[in-house]
């Protein structure tokens, strides 16, 4: 990174305005602060139902399970939906500079690379996911919890990142709100009726 007078910031090549760094280091912060949000629920699910799922070594299964997830839909999003940002100057640049390597080759060994890895994490994942001694009525909520991620990471590929990223932001929003309404309620509930 080279500050340029007081107007651009040399980063990887291409001149951008420093708000547009803001913007791209607050929205990787955002997206990475969202998916381990979800992660912490999922745990939380995996903890209510038990049988084997709330052990740490299966935490990890779900966190690779998670991020292999985003790497397949940023790999997806990157080569199937950059046109979204060919509004903006530096993205068509960029996009132009990209779109031979994402095109190419390289572009589909990375994609059968990355696809082939989330398959064998989603595989062992679930392997140990169906030894769990549970109930299919104990394995709905956090099943649909990790449905409702996948779908989320879906709306990136089906709509573009813009889309993704906010209807990521909204059920960030949301899990927020009822979090704290659900687990405010349980902690302070009982010292307003005793006060």
């Amino acid at each position: 990174i080279v500050l340029q007078g007081d107007t651009h910031v040399q980063l990887f090549g291409s001149k951008l305005r420093p708000w547009m760094l803001v913007l791209i280091v607050t929205g990787t912060w955002n997206i990475w602060h969202t998916i381990m949000q979800r992660h912490g629920i999922n745990r939380i699910y995996a903890g209510k139902a038990g049988g084997g799922l709330q052990l740490r070594a299966h935490g990890r299964r779900d966190l690779w399970l998670l991020w292999s997830t985003v790497a397949l839909t940023a790999v997806l999003t990157t080569m199937f939906r950059a046109s979204t940002f060919a509004g903006i100057g530096n993205a068509r640049r960029l996009l132009r500079a990209f779109d031979p390597l994402a095109h190419g080759v390289v572009g589909w060994t990375i994609l059968v690379v990355v696809a082939s890895a989330t398959l064998g994490v989603a595989l062992r994942w679930l392997k140990f996911e169906r030894a769990a001694s549970l109930t299919a009525r104990q394995r709905i909520p956090r099943i649909n919890f990790m449905l409702s991620t996948t779908a989320l990471l879906g709306v990136f590929v089906v709509h573009g990142p813009v889309t993704g990223y906010l209807c990521f932001g909204v059920a960030h929003a949301v899990e927020y709100v009822f979090f704290f309404h659900v687990f405010g309620q349980r902690k302070f509930a009982g010292r307003r009726r005793s006060e």
